[in-house]
């Protein structure tokens, strides 16, 4: 009678051990798998702030152009005037 008892425990055991295996593998996967769309966003956003950055300098450095381009309009200006 208590080896029935004792190979009962032991087989409930097994299983409980085995859905616990289950679930962390389970989880496992889980992590993974956030963890790779972690990295892909992250990616995405350096790629999308490499191009803001880009586009904020082109944008400077358009009225320096037009500055520059409006003085040599004054001095070419100033030579057809004299």
């Amino acid at each position: 009678m208590k080896w029935n008892i004792l190979k009962a425990r032991e087989n409930q055991y097994k299983e409980i051990k085995e859905e616990v295996k289950r679930k962390i593998s389970l989880v496992s996967e889980e992590v993974l798998y956030l963890s790779e769309e972690t990295d892909a966003s992250v990616k995405q956003l350096i790629e999308n702030g490499q191009f803001v950055k880009m586009q904020i300098a082109t944008r400077a450095e358009q009225p320096l152009r037009s500055k520059t381009m409006a003085e040599e309009g004054q001095k070419r200006m100033q030579i057809l005037t004299e």
